[in-house]
C-alpha cells in the first residue's frame, strides 16, 4: 500500500452541487478498493471556520497531487475557478489535472474553457456523454477510478497511460453497440 494518500483537490461549481455529491459519493467507494493506492479526495466543504478561505484553497491547491476537475457550464463561467483555480493545472506550475465531463459543455472551441478542451477529458467511454447523462453513473465512477489509478501509476512509472480495453455494463460493451 502506498504510505502517503494521492491527494485529489476536487474543483467544481456549487450549481452542480447534486450531480457532484452523486459522483464523488461513487468515486470515493471505486477508488478505496484499489491495490496499493490510497486516495484523498479534497472539497472545500472541508475548510476551516473561520480562517481565510481563500487562503485555505490556496493552500490546498498548491499541496495537491491532482486536480480533479469537474466540468460544466457553471465551472467554465464561474470567475474564481476562472481566475484561482484553473491556472494551477494550465499554467506555468502545470499541476496534473483529471477533468471529467460532468455536465456536457461543447469543446469546439465555442466557450472560454481556460485550455481545459486541449486535455483528454473523461467521459462515459462508450456513448461519450458526460456523468449527467451517463446511463449507468456507478459504472462511470468505476471506470473513472480505473483512468485515475492508470494515470497515477504511469505518472510514477514515467511513462504514458497504457488503456486496454474498458468494462462496460452489459448491453453496453462498444462490441454490442456495434453489433458485434
Amino acid at each position: 500500500m502506498s504510505d502517503k494518500p494521492i491527494e485529489l483537490f476536487v474543483s467544481w461549481s456549487r450549481k452542480d452541487k447534486l450531480l457532484k455529491n452523486a459522483l464523488i459519493g461513487s468515486l470515493e467507494d471505486h477508488l478505496g478498493i484499489i491495490e496499493g493506492l490510497t486516495f484523498s479526495l479534497w472539497q472545500d466543504v472541508e475548510l476551516a471556520v473561520g480562517l481565510d478561505w481563500d487562503e485555505q484553497l490556496q493552500q490546498r491547491l498548491a499541496g495537491c497531487d491532482y486536480g480533479l476537475l469537474l466540468l460544466s457550464p457553471s465551472f467554465f463561467s464561474s470567475v474564481y475557478i476562472r481566475e484561482r483555480e484553473l491556472s494551477w493545472f494550465t499554467g506555468t506550475t502545470g499541476k496534473p489535472m483529471l477533468p471529467v465531463m460532468l455536465r456536457q459543455v461543447p469543446l469546439d472551441g465555442s466557450r472560454r474553457t481556460g485550455g481545459v478542451e486541449l486535455r483528454q477529458i473523461f467521459h462515459d467511454p462508450l456513448h461519450h456523454r458526460a456523468f449527467a447523462d451517463a446511463r449507468d453513473r456507478d459504472a462511470f465512477a468505476r471506470e473513472l477510478a480505473e483512468a485515475i489509478r492508470r494515470r497515477v501509476l504511469s505518472d510514477r512509472a514515467g511513462s504514458p497511460p497504457t488503456w486496454g480495453v474498458m468494462s462496460w455494463p452489459t448491453g453496453d460493451s462498444p462490441s454490442e453497440a456495434a453489433g458485434a
